[in-house]
């Protein structure tokens, strides 16, 4: 379609409204009345992100709509661009009359999605959160709660808010099906009735009318002849019996008379609030007529009103039918008493923003998931409903943060688990670590699921690195992985993509933003979009599942909506967290240990390698400072490759001086003796873990006169470290080294502060 046509009027005064595409690839499109009607959208169809030219009659304007329409500058004023941009819904635009800009004509269009399901998604999540917020009364059991009654004096957008909900309900053709096989197939009773007729038109007498002969007034005489038989001389001329006949006036009928009745009301009542000429209005006006028909059927007419409701009734809550119409009774009872202000953005005033909903709806899934994988979740859900000046208020708005937490106690560990919609990450520009937040700008996720164990404060937490969070962005108008986060490597180049500006700003765009949330807020272990497509895709930072990124699959979908992948995810999360010796927190503990201690500055050459392996920082690498007592010690040291120090015995500890020192995972040995403070001499320890020897086996080995029982002994080797040549340490130098007697004992450092009292050789 190349063009569309919309007409209106000012007055008598015909206005015509033309609107073309901008290129063949935009959308535009006519859609039938009855097509309109049943979807509740305009003829006129549109599609976002597209990009449209209109013309409008001579001497008329489209009224400017910033971001939206925009008309052009005289002499072509009655011309402009329409750009919709992420816009979806009924939109009106209105034209007005240059010379008097108070007369007007309106002109209705529909923005559609350009996801092929959007229509069915769009009313199937509605239903669903319908569905979940119905629940969430049911669960909220507080007298006061209770003795709301639903109150419809509400301004046009609250009102229509309501009416949105109890479409949703009973506006679908699954609901008048229901209806209709009442219709055809209603329930029956067989109901008695007293009949009074002449005494010689009654075919069979049951005790009741016989009781009638001797008993009423009105009387004929029985002929002579006959007396002698009955023993009577006279009968009443009229009795009264009963008759029995199927009837359609059953108390279940009678129920759902006036359950259509009492919707068929509302929504009148809603329609005449409603805005005239406004989207709203027309979608009430739509379900108003649908339910007139239905009540206006033979059989309702034939069905007296109730005089009490049978809600036991087995027929109401089991028969085909009339089950569907007593559950859509229940939930608009208790859904009229609903108010939702976080739904304004969702489908006020025609709007219908259905990747704001697919948000709302991604949160009630979580919330559903969390609750199956953390069972202490399971009584959360009346946290969500409060009391309102209209009835009762759903606690969730997009902007506003709502936080969830319980305690989750397993056998090893319990947990704090908290779950946050649009919980925000404070940036700052200045040095704030420890504490929370992003450490760039500030990030709102829109869902983060945090972890941290009991015991702790979230703050402690924070500052100790024990926290762990987890992001998820619901992202409704990705299709696939390919849209979230770019073509495979070996698909296309990095060239290609760099050239191609449509791929770069689009299609990694969303993979920059989880890795923005991973890297930027503190303590994030993980961050995952949620969309409506068909594979989940993860990448592990190691070979745990946290820390990752990814996407999942949450698809508005009866059946396999993917939360159970989501939900297999979760448990692994709860698995790792409940393993005390995963590499994770084993690495977040380091984390903590590291940049808890002030900062220790070594501008020294040192080696970069140990064995063909990467060596640890000068602060973590272990030095032992030992003590040769001559050149004959030294020799037998440099011979025998090992180096020995004693360990006392318990009676000489009481008699000498007992020092405690930590002589595992030590990586050089730095030998010096009594003649100054000044060596050179540095070993290579070979072995970690030093061994025990007897003072027989170092005599074996010609040690020179072992005076103790026992020796700890360590396997050296020289050193060949480029960086160590032409070091001299001057131990004087040295933090913590013991002065006089005690500088012989041994004394283990870090290479930091090693390498703090260095001279180098010229």
């Amino acid at each position: 379609m190349e063009e569309a046509r919309l007409n209106g009027r000012v007055g008598d005064e015909p206005v015509e409204l033309i609107i073309y595409r901008d290129s063949q690839s935009d959308y535009l499109n006519l859609i039938s009345d009855l097509e309109a009607e049943n979807w509740g959208e305009a003829n006129v169809q549109l599609q976002e992100n597209c990009s449209y030219h209109y013309k409008i009659s001579e001497g008329f304007q489209l009224r400017e709509v910033p971001r939206l329409i925009s008309p052009f500058t005289k002499p072509d004023n009655n011309r402009g661009l329409i750009k919709p941009g992420n816009y979806t819904g009924t939109l009106a635009f209105t034209g007005y009359k240059i010379s008097e800009p108070a007369r007007t004509a309106i002109f209705i269009v529909e923005i559609r999605s350009k996801k092929t399901d959007y229509r069915t998604e769009y009313r199937l999540m509605l239903e669903e959160i319908t569905n979940f917020s119905i629940d969430l009364v049911l669960r909220h059991s507080s007298p006061i709660v209770q003795a709301i009654a639903p109150n419809y004096d509400l301004d046009h957008r609250s009102l229509y808010q309501k009416f949105a909900f109890i479409n949703s309900i009973i506006g679908t053709d699954e609901f008048f099906e229901a209806v209709n096989r009442i219709i055809r197939s209603p329930v029956t009773q067989w109901t008695s009735t007293e009949v009074t007729s002449d005494i010689r038109k009654s075919h069979k007498f049951s005790r009741k009318t016989i009781n009638q002969f001797a008993s009423n007034k009105s009387r004929v005489p029985v002929p002579s002849d006959l007396q002698s038989h009955i023993l009577i001389s006279s009968l009443p001329s009229r009795i009264t019996y009963e008759v029995k006949e199927d009837s359609i006036d059953t108390p279940e009928n009678q129920f759902v008379k006036h359950v259509l009745t009492e919707y068929f009301l509302i929504c009148q009542y809603v329609k005449d609030k409603l805005l005239d000429g406004s989207r709203e209005k027309i979608e009430a006006e739509i379900l108003t007529n649908r339910l007139r028909n239905v009540i206006s059927q033979d059989l309702f007419k034939s069905v007296s009103r109730p005089r009490s409701l049978a809600l036991n009734s087995p027929v109401l809550q089991k028969k085909e039918g009339y089950r569907e119409v007593f559950k859509s009774w229940l939930m608009f009872d208790l859904g009229s008493k609903l108010t939702w202000s976080g739904g304004d953005g969702v489908f006020i005033a025609g709007k219908k923003d259905i990747a704001k909903l697919y948000e709302y709806w991604v949160y009630f899934k979580l919330l559903r998931i969390i609750a199956e994988v953390f069972p202490d979740f399971s009584d959360c859900f009346s946290e969500l409903i409060k009391p309102s000046n209209d009835g009762l208020e759903l606690n969730l708005n997009a902007g506003f943060c709502t936080r969830i937490q319980r305690v989750c106690k397993y056998a090893t560990r319990e947990i704090e688990v908290e779950f946050c919609y649009n919980q925000t990450f404070s940036g700052t520009d200045d040095e704030n670590y420890p504490k929370k937040g992003s450490w760039t700008r500030t990030m709102r996720p829109d869902y983060t699921l945090s972890f941290w164990p009991v015991g702790f404060s979230q703050q402690e937490a924070e500052e100790q690195e024990l926290i762990v969070h987890i992001h998820f962005d619901a992202k409704y108008r990705v299709d696939n992985i390919t849209e979230a986060f770019g073509p495979k490597d070996n698909e296309r180049s990095l060239d290609e993509i760099d050239n191609d500006e449509e791929i770069r700003d689009f299609q990694r765009m969303d993979l920059i933003k989880m890795h923005a949330y991973k890297d930027a807020i503190r303590r994030t272990a993980g961050a995952y979009i949620l969309y409506p497509g068909t594979e989940n895709k993860i990448w592990r930072g190691y070979h745990e599942i946290i820390p990752g990124l990814g996407a999942f699959t949450l698809r508005p979908a009866k059946g396999n909506e993917g939360s159970a992948e989501l939900k297999e995810f979760l448990e692994k999360v709860l698995d790792q967290l409940l393993n005390r010796a995963s590499k994770y927190e084993e690495t977040t503990y380091h984390i903590f240990a590291t940049q808890s201690s002030p900062s220790i500055e070594v501008r020294e050459k040192l080696p970069e390698k140990y064995d063909e392996k990467r060596v640890r920082p000068p602060a973590d690498e272990r030095c032992l400072i030992g003590f040769v007592k001559d050149q004959r010690h030294m020799e037998w040291i440099e011979k025998n490759g090992l180096y020995n120090i004693r360990l006392t015995s318990r009676e000489e500890e009481k008699e000498t001086e007992k020092f405690s020192l930590d002589f595992s995972d030590i990586r050089y040995l730095l030998l010096h003796d009594a003649n100054g403070s000044e060596t050179k001499v540095i070993f290579d320890i070979k072995d970690p873990k030093p061994i025990t020897m007897s003072k027989e086996e170092l005599e074996r080995k010609s040690y020179p006169n072992p005076r103790h029982d026992h020796y700890l002994v360590f396997s050296i080797r020289q050193n060949s470290q480029v960086a160590f040549q032409n070091v001299i340490w001057n131990l004087k130098d040295l933090d913590g080294f013991p002065k006089g007697r005690a500088s012989s004992s041994p004394f283990v450092t870090t290479l930091a502060k090693l390498m703090k009292a260095t001279v180098r050789e010229e």
